[in-house]
């Protein structure tokens, strides 16, 4: 497939830029039956343009998947952090993609992510995380959009010491 083919290119030739956030082996490509796609709410022609069955549907979800690719190397693949970079622009090669339609519930999101460490990962972003993540942001949230924040470590599991609460 074209994905495998770029990946086993120099990375000065040509990268991935969308919609996978790193160049590693996709991680719904080991699954049956899944693959990266997207969907868009569509309209069907007319009856008056398409001559259409009575039981035809109006709208429909028409799934897509896309791949872009970059002549030349990315920010992502010059290095492992984004810290050395300062437009967003850049920093957007290192944030998690979401792979599936976002789960709103009170006071809570679910969310599956693609991320930069080339894995699927589930996160659920409560209101409570407000002061680290801003939780209007998180609900506007669809398919295939970023995710500019990091991965939250729950409070039992930081680390005091003289320095103050560490996340590692």
């Amino acid at each position: 497939d074209f994905r495998d083919w770029i990946l086993t290119k120099d990375r000065t030739e040509a990268s991935l830029v969308a919609p996978c956030p790193h160049h590693l082996e996709c991680p719904l490509a080991s699954k049956d039956h899944t693959w990266c796609h997207f969907s868009q709410f569509a309209a069907s022609y007319p009856k008056s343009v398409y001559a259409k069955l009575p039981n035809e549907k109006q709208q429909y979800n028409e799934k897509f998947s896309f791949l872009v690719v970059k002549k030349g190397s990315t920010p992502n693949s010059q290095t492992e952090s984004e810290r050395l970079f300062t437009h967003p622009s850049d920093k957007s090669f290192f944030w998690d993609r979401i792979i599936r339609p976002t789960i709103k519930r009170g006071k809570h999101v679910t969310m599956d992510l693609c991320t930069s460490e080339g894995e699927m990962e589930r996160r659920i972003i409560a209101k409570s995380h407000a002061p680290e993540i801003d939780y209007r942001y998180t609900r506007r949230l669809k398919w295939g959009d970023l995710w500019i924040y990091p991965k939250r470590i729950p409070n039992r599991f930081r680390k005091e010491d003289r320095h103050g609460i560490r996340l590692w």
